[in-house]
């Protein structure tokens, strides 16, 4: 995978290309969720992502498993007021599918059951997004394997098929590994790391120990 400073960015799209598949990948608390809705924002209004721009507005289609509705609002607000967004435009191309509290007890509320996969196919099919976001695997699958990724990841393909770009949050564990399997990095052709500003610090400072 290549890094930001191997090559020159001059648009968000040039990274997100579709078919392609994108994970924004962190530890609990990382900001990897606002990292991901400020993504999406500017993917839906055309607008920055950090100092990288967007050429053109798009149509975005947000698939969240752990954000209440009023924290969701929150995002929206800080990002849409911080960028100076178009509130009209941003509410037209951004869709968002909060899954909390939606989603029947009795249904199975996993990426690799049919069911739910039809459910989120459907979605797709009523909204027409550009950009799919799933936030975060945790919370759609348990006990991600090998095995269980390959499937996911050949959902994604399926859904992407059509000129769309999957972009999904996932966390790191303890160790700082990311959660699950290693497949998860080896079969995604993008891969964000969100670090906490306390954990790149120690890194640092066990660099600069072996260094001395």
């Amino acid at each position: 995978p290549c890094t930001v400073e191997n090559f020159k960015i001059d648009a968000l799209e040039e990274i997100l290309i579709p078919p392609d598949i994108t994970g924004i990948i962190g530890s609990s608390d990382s900001g990897k969720t606002l990292l991901a809705y400020s993504m999406a924002c500017a993917l839906a209004c055309g607008g920055y992502f950090l100092d990288i721009k967007c050429k053109s507005e798009h149509r975005v289609l947000y698939f969240d498993c752990e954000t209440s509705k009023d924290k969701i609002y929150q995002y929206k607000k800080r990002i849409e007021n911080a960028y100076h967004y178009n509130s009209s435009k941003l509410n037209e191309n951004f869709i968002i599918k909060s899954l909390v509290g939606q989603i029947d007890k009795n249904a199975k509320w996993n990426l690799v059951d049919a069911d739910f996969q039809n459910r989120i196919k459907e979605c797709i099919k009523e909204s027409k997004p550009k950009f799919i976001f799933f936030d975060n695997l945790s919370k759609l699958c348990d006990n991600i394997t090998s095995q269980i990724w390959k499937k996911i990841n050949k959902f994604f393909k399926t859904i992407s098929e059509d000129n769309k770009s999957v972009i999904f949050c996932h966390h790191l564990n303890k160790k700082g590994k990311i959660s699950g399997t290693e497949d998860i990095k080896n079969l995604s052709q993008n891969i964000i790391i969100v670090r906490q500003f306390q954990q790149v610090m120690k890194n640092y400072q066990n660099i600069k120990n072996i260094d001395n």
